[in-house]
């Protein structure tokens, strides 16, 4: 982090201050120093209590402009004060802020489909990642894709100890489940949304379909926000010890995550790295927040990877969809599976 923005003194400070911003939107490898919404919101206030705010708007033109810069509007900040100290907001630019929240803005975005403003759901994914990764995986998505690296990206990481990395705004698509096996979607129905809001009317949201690929149709990557959940996903017992794919010491396809026996959970028959309560509870906050200002609507907020592209993908495995996801939007929607 970078520290108390609030406490700028002079332009020699704020030059510095913009400076390090500078290297968050160009960085040169994973090891540059990333910006919190605290930090920008900090920067912010500071700057127009000094005086200087024209001066980072001019310093500011020479930032990666491919990348939002996520910062509250002054309705928006005064909002989240009156909110419960765990509430998390979506700003108009659609970036979440809130307690246990960073931004970590990348490059790999584009737009969505065509006459749809925001995103209209949410397809949930696990990392396949050790814990501890979710920063180092934003990073690595900050800028394009180099020769030979994959093309993907997502919205949001929550890593195990529940902690929220944003690295794409609602407002546009990130490559989450966009293989060429993958669902494409059409409209099926659309159904009366009841808002948590409940002193505004209620709206009409789509409700998608999942079709054959290959039609020219939207993808999920047109329509859905990914969140990925840091987790190792399904384990096998190799000797003494609980492995992570590839479920061997010594394959060609590198060395798995031991994971320790009381993480683990069992499935039908198999077993899975179970996901951890702080990582539900920061679900639930975020699936709050996009509820709130996006009208979305329960079934479209029940995707798997897996449902997308079953072909591919498991992901991110049924500790979440049949044990975790379900309280998650019971809490957001108040239970029942038509709500």
């Amino acid at each position: 982090m970078i520290g108390d923005l609030s406490m700028l003194q002079d332009e020699a400070a704020l030059g510095a201050l913009v400076g390090k911003l500078r290297a968050v939107w160009d960085p040169v490898d994973a090891e540059q120093e990333y910006v919190t919404l605290a930090d920008l919101d900090g920067l912010w206030s500071g700057c127009f209590l000094l005086g200087h705010a024209p001066s980072l708007t001019r310093r500011l033109t020479s930032v990666n402009t491919r990348c939002t810069v996520p910062r509250m509007t002054d309705q928006e900040r005064l909002h989240v004060a009156h909110q419960p100290s765990d509430h998390l907001e979506v700003t108009d630019q659609g970036w979440l802020i809130g307690p246990g929240t960073e931004a970590c803005p990348s490059a790999r975005s584009s737009k969505l489909w065509v006459n749809e403003t925001n995103i209209l759901g949410i397809v949930w994914h696990y990392t396949d990642t050790r814990s501890a990764t979710a920063m180092g995986l934003a990073r690595r998505i900050m800028q394009m894709p180099g020769p030979g690296q994959r093309a993907a990206s997502w919205h949001i990481c929550i890593d195990r100890s529940g902690a929220i990395v944003q690295s794409i705004s609602a407002l546009l698509g990130s490559w989450h489940a966009g293989g060429a096996s993958a669902a494409r979607f059409v409209v099926d129905r659309f159904v009366e949304d009841a808002r948590i809001d409940l002193a505004s009317p209620p709206v009409k949201r789509r409700i998608w379909r999942a079709v054959s690929p290959h039609t020219g149709l939207p993808g999920a990557n047109d329509l859905f926000l990914g969140i990925e959940l840091e987790n190792v996903g399904e384990v096998r017992r190799h000797g003494a010890e609980w492995l992570g794919w590839p479920f061997a010491h010594g394959t060609a396809n590198g060395e798995p995550v031991v994971v320790p026996v009381d993480e683990i959970a069992k499935h039908t028959g198999r077993f899975y790295h179970q996901f951890t309560a702080a990582q539900v509870d920061a679900a639930q906050r975020v699936t709050q927040a996009l509820v709130g200002k996006y009208h979305l609507v329960r079934p479209n907020c029940t995707l798997s990877h897996q449902a997308i592209d079953p072909e591919r993908r498991t992901d991110p495995g049924p500790d979440w969809m049949d044990r975790c996801l379900p309280i998650i939007l019971d809490q957001v929607f108040g239970g029942g599976a038509s709500k």
